[in-house]
């Protein structure tokens, strides 16, 4: 996987051809989504675990569920402006990504 900086010229490019990718690819990613809310599901907090474990390489404990607003506004303050910038920017392209993707659901099903 390759990483960019949101202040690296190629950055803005990239994100574009990863939105205009992911209209192709509504299909498929509903399809893993709809097996990993399955498995949740039925597997509960051992399945969250394992997903942790696989997509965040993190190893986490049913007690550690839970984050306390304190350590949001903590982890909040810590990081830099440009990855703060990054992560708003990545959170309107995924909000972006699932209004097309239920639209599209909502068409397919009508």
């Amino acid at each position: 996987m390759k990483v960019i900086a949101s202040t690296d010229r190629a950055f803005k490019p990239a994100v574009k051809r990863m939105t205009a990718r992911s209209n192709f690819q509504v299909g498929s990613v509903e399809a893993v989504v709809k097996s990993i809310l399955k498995a949740v599901e039925r597997g509960g907090d051992r399945a969250i675990i394992r997903y942790t474990k696989k997509f965040d390489h993190v190893a986490l404990k049913p007690e550690q569920f839970r984050i306390e607003s304190e350590q949001i506004k903590e982890a909040y303050y810590s990081i830099r402006k440009e990855e703060g910038d990054a992560l708003r920017y990545a959170a309107a392209l995924t909000a972006c990504f699932l209004c097309r993707w239920l639209r599209a659901v909502a068409t397919t099903k009508s």
